[in-house]
This record gives C-alpha cells, structure tokens and sequence, in this order.
C-alpha cells in the first residue's frame, strides 16, 4: 500500500498511479459501506461488497513491480541494500509511527475509542516493529488496523534488499523461493501462531508477481493494445468466476484476487498517455493514496460518531460523505504530515550518508 514517487511523463508510470488511486478509492468505500452496515445491523450484506478489498491486491502487485523498476540497473537509483531500506523505511515508517503513536495515545486516554483493539506496551511495539500478533481471536491487525499490510510490505523489502545483487532473473526465482519455503513453514509448522498465520497467506506472491510484470515489461516494452484488452478481459472473467463471490481462504487469495490484480495492472501498462481533469484527478489521488489508506478508518470513525449524534441517517449520503471526505483528509495531510515527513527523513538519510562516506575517507 505503499505510495512511491514516479514521474508522470511516462505512459506505464501515469497508469500505476491511477491503479494506486482507484486502489485506495475501493478500500475506502469497502469500509465506508462497512461502517454503514454496523451501524444498522445488517453486517451480513457486507460480503457481497468484500471483493472491493482486492484493492490491496492491486497494491501489492504495484508494490512488486516498483520495487523492480527503482533498482533497475540501467533506470533505477536503489541499487545499495542500505540505500533500498533506508529509503522504504523513510517513505513508510514515519508517517505509520506517526499514526500509530497518536491512536495508542488516545486508546490509552479514552480506552472506550476502541472495540476489540488492546494498547500496552507489547501491542505498541508489535505495531511499530511490524510484528504480527492477533488482536482478536483470528485478526491478525496492529494498533493502526490497516497496518497489518505493511507487515508484508516490510518483509518483502527486507527479501529484497537481501536480493538486490542478483540479477532480474534470479531475484524473481529467488524472492519467489523464498516465499514458498515461508508459505510452506507457515501453513506446516506454525499454522495456530500468528507467524504461522501471517506466513501462510499467498498475498506474499502478489510481490513476486509484480517483480515478473516488471521484467516482462522491461524485456518487451509496454502490451499492445489487444494484449491490453485480453489481459484486462480476463482478469474479469477470473475475478467473476471465483473472486467476485468473496476470498475462500488467505491460502488461495492469490489465485481469487491476485491474479485478476497483475492481470489488471499489466494491461494498465498498455493505456495511451491521457490527459485532462479525470486523470490528473486519479493521478493525485495515486500520490495521495498512502495518507488516505492510513487514515480513513479513522476519518470514518470520527464522522460516523457526529452523523449519528446530530441525528442523520446512516445510508447512502453517508457512505457517500465519508467516502468524500475520507479523500480530502488524505489529500491535505498527504500535504501537512506525510510530504514534511518524507523531506525530513531524506534529509536524515543524506546527513548520514555523507558522515558515512566522510569517516571512510578518513579511514583511507
């Protein structure tokens, strides 16, 4: 779910930041129309609207191929271990720790703000360090719900860097066998452990197979446009015959809701370059993405408590109104928080780089 920067004046980059866009716009709505249902007790309607949550799929698969693209040899700068995570761990952890520390604040302020969710000192630090645990009896989540993605985010930039001397190829193979060896160690070995459960979830793959969009791109430029149209038609006709009906299991969630992801993103990369309002609209909304998928479970949270204290009623205009304003709070702290954050982090690491390279020289 990570927002990582990509200059606009490239065909494939404008349709990734469109996917990141439209990717967050559904899992906004999944959970505006989720707090709709609580509210009126109809929770059970919810499953014909959880394909809506392969948003994340979509991310993941994004997340694969961008990671590919910015250690490219010949396009990418990331080419360093050090450099690769000091700068994933500046785009993602501020910002995260940010939030996480302002909920666990006022979860221990006003405990009454949260349902099922314990904040002490082993959940604070599970939550920043990206260690999964349960907070209820099958729900692996930190402190920030959401959060539980960038667990995986994590891990696959950790294989990653590890990776990062290989060439294509072999980092595809190798990041691929490392995640069935994980899978298989998860589902085998510690199926009842929240490791266990968080290892054998075939989201881990979403990564792998957005590492081999990449190479395929990179090896034959972007689909033409009929490659684009089947690829697209059949991420559809995958989606409705086994995803549209919701995830069977964690284990199969590849197949259900990958899939029809990387089929989806591929085909992106064949779109023309577009112009106008509409896209320039979802291209900021792919920069704001990160922000907006941070925060609007709070957003949500906060607006369903005034709509029902003023006396509105929670239908359509409120998953509509939260759905808006979810957007435009992700959009202006995407300004004020994550932006600042983001410079300052850069700064750190440049600072440090350069006494790194100051106390080498020295030494020589």
């Amino acid at each position: 779910m990570v927002g990582v920067w990509m200059s606009k004046n490239q065909n494939k980059l404008q349709s990734i930041q469109i996917f990141r866009g439209l990717a967050a716009s559904a899992i906004v709505l999944l959970h505006s129309i989720q707090a709709y249902l609580i509210s009126v007790n109809q929770q059970d309607l919810l499953n014909q609207y959880i394909p809506l949550a392969a948003g994340v799929d979509v991310f993941f698969v994004i997340s694969g191929f961008v990671m590919m693209m910015v250690s490219d040899s010949k396009t990418g700068r990331e080419r360093n271990a050090i450099t690769f995570l000091a700068n994933r761990v500046a785009r993602v952890v501020p910002t995260y720790w940010l939030y996480t520390v302002t909920l666990a604040i006022a979860g221990i302020i006003v405990p009454s703000i949260f349902r099922n969710t314990v904040v002490n000192h082993e959940t604070i630090l599970k939550s920043l360090f990206f260690i999964p645990y349960f907070r209820t009896e099958n729900m692996i989540q930190p402190i920030l719900l959401v959060g539980w993605t960038l667990n995986y985010e994590m891990l696959f930039y950790l294989i990653f860097a590890m990776l990062i001397g290989f060439s294509s190829r072999n980092r595809i193979i190798a990041m691929a066998a490392i995640f069935i060896c994980l899978f298989i160690v998860g589902l085998a070995v510690y199926p009842e452990t929240a490791i266990g459960k968080f290892l054998s979830s075939s989201l881990v793959f979403e990564f792998v197979s957005g590492m081999v969009i990449y190479a395929v791109y990179r090896t034959y430029g972007s689909p033409a446009w009929f490659q684009s149209l089947a690829a697209f038609g059949l991420a559809v006709l995958v989606f409705s015959w086994i995803g549209i009906d919701g995830l069977g299991s964690e284990q199969t969630r590849f197949l259900e809701w990958g899939v029809p992801s990387l089929l989806m993103v591929y085909a992106g990369l064949g779109l023309p370059t577009m112009a106008g309002m509409v896209v320039r609209f979802f291209e900021r909304l792919g920069d704001w993405s990160y922000s907006i998928y941070l925060t609007h479970l709070i957003v949500i949270g906060v607006l369903i408590k005034i709509w029902t204290r003023i006396g509105g009623e929670v239908g359509l205009g409120f998953v509509i109104l939260a759905v808006v304003v979810s957007l435009i709070a992700g959009a202006v702290l995407y300004r004020v928080i994550e932006q600042p954050l983001l410079r300052a982090s850069r700064r750190l690491i440049s600072r440090l780089s350069a006494a790194r390279a100051t106390r080498r020289e020295q030494q020589a």
